[in-house]
């Protein structure tokens, strides 16, 4: 039964290294020659100009931009009220003065795959919780289509997420280049964003020179159902996730009854509807195909599967739902009720969509504004506040065996400590 995704492969490592290298001695030369070898395409520059950029934005029709923006608003609520509720403060004693600051990040650059569609949302939900965090530079790499171009809705995306710069590049060489700069693409203090493996290893190989989220896998769902479950509701968030990749992750975790037998029935029935052409069922075929079916005889017995499994993405549809929250404890994002489709929050409940997954949610949440806020401390002592302190470090410092610790304290306090 899997319950991690395979740790990266030493061919993958190998590729990955060999192209950071390349862009952190090569810059420019290299990510020009990388682009056109991966994606096929060649363009004079690799930043997108800002007539570009508003030819981009003015392609997308009135509607499709009204969705964004709608969208974009509900991201940016959320992402206000998660910085709110983590707060500044100032504590006084005598002598004593402590603060905790909350600082933004200075850089951050937001990674957004290409493949089979241009992910709009992924650009929302990478660069609007910078900005909400207040971190004064934000830029966006993706990888270029085949003529050049960069999506339209991606560009409609990024205008309305307040995305200060954008370049067509994508794959591994993406985040080198915003790990290490180059004379064209900024480096970066932070880079957050989903990608394929190749991305996920650079992120991992480059994560002590930058900082990153976490490492994002193949979409993951893990739907608990019971007798009382809708099984079109359930079925459809399935297939929903495994459209995403035919590496899609799926459980249907069953407590009692034939609950899983009418969920496959109509996953079938939902499936034989989607369009002959849609370059999306080979996806939907493979990750349905490798669906785990798990059969629970008590709702305990499920909450403690799920919770094994940490899945990305939790969604209960059970009788009483809600009632299942005090023993959930790992998952990236958690859907209760059969009106609480996956895909909602995909794009417009608020919540982040960029989550962990392959058990990382046993240690992290999803991204949020507070990855985008340093939490420092100031402290501040005065000699009043070091003859009531000094003592004790004194005492600690000796434990230890470090005795200019122990000096140090001394000098604060004359006369009182030897």
């Amino acid at each position: 039964m899997r319950e991690t995704a395979p740790a990266f492969d030493p061919g993958t490592l190998s590729t990955v290294s060999r192209l950071i290298e390349e862009v952190r001695i090569g810059g420019d030369p290299a990510l020009r020659a990388l682009t056109l070898m991966f994606d096929h395409a060649s363009r004079r520059s690799m930043e997108v100009g800002r007539k570009e950029w508003a030819n981009g934005v003015e392609a997308v029709d009135p509607e499709s931009r009204a969705a964004l923006r709608f969208a974009a608003r509900r991201v940016r609520s959320f992402a206000r009220l998660q910085r709110d509720s983590i707060r500044p403060f100032r504590r006084r004693e005598t002598g004593i003065v402590l603060e905790q600051r909350l600082v933004p990040v200075g850089s951050v650059g937001v990674y957004v795959p290409g493949g089979r569609h241009p992910l709009c949302s992924t650009v929302l939900m990478g660069a609007i919780p910078a900005r909400v965090a207040g971190c004064p530079g934000v830029v966006l790499c993706t990888p270029p289509r085949r003529d050049g171009s960069v999506a339209p809705e991606i560009l409609a995306a990024a205008r309305e997420a307040g995305v200060d710069r954008v370049f067509a590049i994508g794959g591994a060489q993406a985040i080198a280049a915003m790990a290490f700069g180059t004379r064209t693409v900024p480096a970066v203090d932070l880079i957050v964003g989903p990608g394929n493996r190749f991305v996920a290893a650079a992120k991992s190989l480059l994560g002590s020179r930058v900082g990153i989220d976490f490492l994002a896998g193949p979409s993951e769902l893990l739907l608990i159902a019971d007798a009382s479950t809708d099984p079109m509701l359930a079925a459809s968030d399935l297939l929903a996730q495994a459209e995403h990749d035919p590496d899609a992750r799926l459980w249907l975790v069953v407590i009692g009854g034939d609950a899983a037998s009418r969920i496959l029935r109509s996953i079938r029935r939902l499936a034989a509807s989607l369009p002959s052409g849609s370059p999306n069922l080979r996806a939907v075929s493979a990750a349905i195909g490798s669906m785990e079916v798990i059969p629970c005889a008590t709702v305990d017995e499920a909450c403690r599967e799920a919770d094994r499994i940490a899945p990305e993405h939790l969604s209960v549809q059970t009788r009483s739902p809600r009632r299942l929250l005090p023993r959930l404890r790992h998952y990236g994002s958690l859907f209760l009720g059969g009106g609480s489709a996956v895909a909602l929050g995909d794009y417009v409940t608020g919540p982040n969509h960029i989550l962990p997954t392959a058990g990382a949610a046993r240690a992290s949440g999803g991204l949020s504004v507070h990855r985008f806020l340093k939490v420092v401390t100031v402290q501040e002592v005065t000699r009043a506040g070091a003859a009531r302190l000094g003592p004790v470090a004194a005492r600690l410092a000796r434990l230890e065996g470090l005795e200019a610790h122990r000096i140090s304290v001394a000098l604060r306090v004359p006369g009182r400590m030897r």
